[in-house]
């Protein structure tokens, strides 16, 4: 089974349902059976043919050769967006630029577990040849926009007289009780009220396999609401989400579906096939009959039984360039040869009729080729002897009637391209636009710190900004396929060369009014972007035609006496700054050279500071013993002569 993946972000919010939706309900189930009667059950058929289920009544296919045939020529190649900016800002050419990645990125992640951009697109083009009707949906898988094949049995519309007033489409999954529980995340006491087949005692339903439940995902537009429905549940609502995707026309597919025939009067499909149904059924009756009478025309007869050898002839298969002996040569020659005892069934009306059914079904087959258009596209086919004039007008020819349905496609295809960058804008996180697109620019935190300190520098909260917003979006940016079907190589060789001989001719035209100042020359750049505007190639050269500056007259010269001038400035400083460098290396050796002195001063210091005190220590002691030998003296001196 496949599992529903709504594309809300995370943090959608959900309320509980507490609102019965039976009325809503019942015109949604209505409205599917409506669209089931009418649409869906022939789409069966018609799929069930072009797939060979009904090979019995279709003995020629035509609607499989017609299919292979259209489909290729409205859609065989993956669309590459291009994405300009209208104004000259630089935030709209970064918004740009990163839509363009960001789009080609999402269209092809190479990542496993995403729907596949151009399986979802070729399978909706095949829905419009067949059935009548593709579709298409937008979905967020872990933070990445993508793009998901929606079944041609699966979407439901409102009543409405154009696409562009319907009130709600709708979206049916069958899941298993247990799936939808987990899938969508239902708190117990709505999973509790879910009831199923097998649990109200459908024996029919038990021996189907695991009982299913059909659920409605109701987009609507009046509410701005997705009501999830469900007969299953008796408020019919399990669930209910306040516009998860917050989109532009808050559907999430393009607002129109792909369709090869278009009305005023109503949105019901209508089948390419329906418009040759009758001469499709008379063509499988033509080609019948032509069976039938190829098993009628055989070699069959009688022949001449007194002939044995003739039973020799046809029945030994492996008999060729082989003579056979007759037993009886004169009955034969009596009765006139071989040829006289053979009698076969006359089968020459047969052929007749036969030739004449062929030519009937060419012609039923040649009718079939203009109603669908395809009788151009065999008519475009040219031949290698035919002159290149006859071959202009075949090409011509090929592409007029299939050209109306190669613009649908594109348009198709732009609008999903549209719905890429709005969803990514919307709900991808800038980390993953910077790996996506290869841009470096601040976010998060390192944008507000820049902002705070006053720095003016974009950021990817003001690209995408520009992105996000309905009407900046509309302005700044426009998507638009380059090519939905593979060109020939030889149109592209012409496109190339009459793009280059245009564009020689209007360089040639505007160059006297491009050197008439700077004015002049953003005229004559203005001119010629609007020219390459006309031409594929030149979506790719306009960035670097717009990126031409304006040089006067005589600039060349000038611009290399300046730079000879700076060339010389600079040796000057250069030279200038070896002399410094040397002269700093100088002092600095006389600087070291200081040190050392003034070290050897120090260390001479301390040593004469320490002999100067052993000196004065020594002096001192001996001034004290000088004293003590006077004071000795002067003692002895006054001692009485008889006592000494």
């Amino acid at each position: 089974m496949d599992e529903i993946v709504t594309g809300q972000p995370a943090d959608a919010p959900e309320t509980p349902a507490p609102k019965d939706y039976r009325a809503f309900l019942t015109q949604v189930e209505t409205r599917e059976k409506l669209i089931q009667d009418k649409f869906s059950k022939p789409g069966d058929e018609i799929w069930e043919i072009y797939a060979g289920d009904q090979a019995e009544k279709t003995p020629f296919n035509i609607l499989y050769s017609n299919t292979e045939i259209l489909v290729p020529n409205v859609f065989s190649a993956m669309p590459r967006p291009i994405v300009s900016r209208r104004h000259k800002k630089k935030n709209e050419d970064l918004a740009a630029r990163a839509a363009q990645e960001m789009a080609s990125y999402c269209m092809d992640t190479n990542l496993s577990g995403y729907p596949s951009y151009l399986d979802a697109v070729e399978t909706a083009v095949l829905d419009a040849a067949l059935p009548g009707q593709g579709q298409i949906r937008g979905r967020v898988v872990n933070g990445i926009a993508c793009i998901d094949y929606v079944p041609f049995k699966n979407f439901i519309w409102g009543y409405s007289m154009r696409w562009e007033e319907m009130p709600w489409v709708s979206f049916r999954h069958d899941k298993t009780k247990e799936d939808l529980v987990r899938e969508l995340g239902l708190q117990p006491d709505v999973a509790d009220k879910i009831v199923t087949a097998s649990e109200e005692g459908d024996d029919a339903a038990k021996d189907k396999g695991p009982p299913t439940i059909a659920v409605y995902e109701t987009w609507n537009k009046a509410t701005k609401k997705v009501l999830w429905l469900t007969a299953a549940h008796p408020q019919c609502c399990v669930l209910e989400q306040d516009d998860p995707l917050q989109l532009e026309g808050f559907f999430p597919c393009p607002e129109n579906p792909l369709r090869f025939i278009h009305t005023s009067c109503s949105t019901m499909p209508r089948s390419l096939y329906n418009l040759y149904k009758v001469q499709a059924e008379e063509l499988n009756k033509v080609s019948d009959r032509i069976k039938r009478l190829i098993n009628a025309i055989r070699v069959r007869g009688i022949y001449n039984g007194n002939l044995p050898e003739l039973v020799q002839i046809f029945a030994d298969g492996t008999l060729e360039n082989a003579l056979i002996p007759a037993t009886q040569a004169s009955v034969m020659s009596n009765d006139g040869g071989l040829d006289k005892q053979i009698w076969l069934v006359p089968v020459e009306k047969l052929a007749a009729t036969l030739q004449q059914l062929f030519v009937a079904r060419e012609s039923i087959k040649a009718t079939i080729y203009e109603i669908l258009g395809i009788g151009d596209i065999l008519r475009g086919v040219s031949k290698a002897s035919e002159t290149l004039g006859a071959q202009e007008i075949k090409d011509r020819w090929g592409s007029a009637r299939v050209r109306k349905a190669q613009s649908r496609v594109a348009l198709f295809v732009r609008d999903s391209v549209r719905l890429l960058v709005e969803l990514a804008a919307k709900h991808t996180p800038p980390e993953i636009w910077q790996e996506a697109t290869g841009i470096e620019l601040p976010h998060g935190v390192q944008a507000m710190l820049l902002q705070q300190s006053g720095q003016q520098t974009m950021t990817w909260e003001l690209v995408l900004g520009a992105l996000k917003s309905d009407i900046r979006r509309s302005f700044v940016v426009d998507i638009e396929t380059n090519s939905t079907v593979d060109a020939e190589a030889t149109q592209d060789r012409q496109d190339v060369v009459e793009f280059m001989n245009a564009l020689n001719q209007a360089m040639s035209g505007l160059a006297p009014l491009a050197t008439q100042g700077p004015e002049g020359f953003q005229v004559a750049q203005d001119m010629l972007l609007a020219i390459c505007k006309r031409f594929r190639l030149g979506n790719e050269i306009e960035g670097s035609i717009g990126a031409m500056k304006f040089s006067p007259p005589g600039g060349d010269e000038k611009a290399k006496e300046m730079e000879k001038q700076l060339a010389d400035a600079k040796k000057k400083l250069e030279q200038q700054h070896q002399a410094i460098q040397k002269e700093k290396e100088s002092l600095s050796q006389e600087h070291m050279s200081l040190e050392q002195l003034r070290s050897t001063i120090k260390a001479d210091k301390i040593i004469a500071n320490a002999d100067y005190k052993a000196q004065k220590a020594d002096l001192q002691i001996m001034m004290q013993n000088i004293q003590a030998i006077v004071k000795q003296q002067a003692t002895l001196a006054k001692i009485p002569p008889g006592r000494k």
